[in-house]
């Protein structure tokens, strides 16, 4: 049972606010992610500063009677010879066959833009719904115990939580389906939580800080941890 003159109980609306606070953040960090640009193409070089600029650096025309190639010095020293016992250098034939002791090269595939978003939607829905599970069956809980008149405020409150799991299985869906619609959905949820979230802390922070037992429900509600993943 939390005591009201308890430092953790004092702080509870406190808490709940912070806890609002890092959801909007990763909604806000997840609306980014449909925004972002695609990656620009890398720009083609020259093969040479003389191919792409026929005059040279210097402005001055090439001389037509220079010659094209320089001439071999007589002094210089003979060419490498080969040593016949170096392993052969890497075909860049991709049909030729591997060299002794080494396998085939796998190119490796660049990350997936649409897999990325995904992920990140299916954390945050995951996230969202742990809080709100945690307050349905643990928080609102212990606070109709202590204080029964709250019942049409809180009914209101699930009543919410129900809407926005709505929200939530379209989220997951579209990011799988149809990635370019997740971004108007997040903004749909963005403004009715919002709401939501203004209205559950003026509405409890009275209670909250009266003192409420906790029987478990702060680590999803206040954590974001799942039960079943919190040891």
């Amino acid at each position: 049972m939390a005591s009201p003159a308890g430092d953790r109980v004092a702080a509870l609306s406190k808490q709940l606010a912070e806890t609002h606070h890092e959801l909007r953040r990763r909604l806000a960090g997840l609306r980014a992610r449909t925004t972002s640009p695609p990656a620009a193409a890398p720009i083609p070089q020259a093969s040479s500063a003389r191919a792409a600029d026929p005059q040279g650096a210097s402005g001055r025309p090439a001389d037509p009677q220079a010659p094209s190639a320089r001439v071999a010095d007589p002094q210089a020293p003979p060419a490498r010879m080969v040593d016949p016992q170096a392993p052969p250098a890497r075909s860049t034939d991709p049909n030729a066959p591997a060299a002794p002791g080494t396998g085939p090269h796998v190119p490796t595939a660049p990350p997936d833009p649409a897999d990325d978003l995904r992920a990140h939607c299916l954390a945050f829905c995951g996230a969202l719904t742990t809080h709100h599970q945690g307050e349905d069956t643990g928080l609102f809980a212990a606070l109709l115990r202590e204080r029964p008149d709250l019942e049409p405020t809180i009914d209101k409150l699930v009543e919410d939580h129900g809407l926005i799991t709505g929200i939530l299985h379209r989220i997951a869906e579209l990011s799988t389906a149809d990635p370019a619609k997740v971004g108007p959905e997040l903004d749909g949820l963005a403004a009715i939580m919002e709401s939501h979230f203004r209205y559950e802390e003026r509405a409890l922070a009275e209670a909250l800080d009266a003192g409420v037992p906790d029987d478990g429900w702060s680590t999803p509600v206040l954590r974001l941890i799942s039960p079943r993943n919190h040891r």
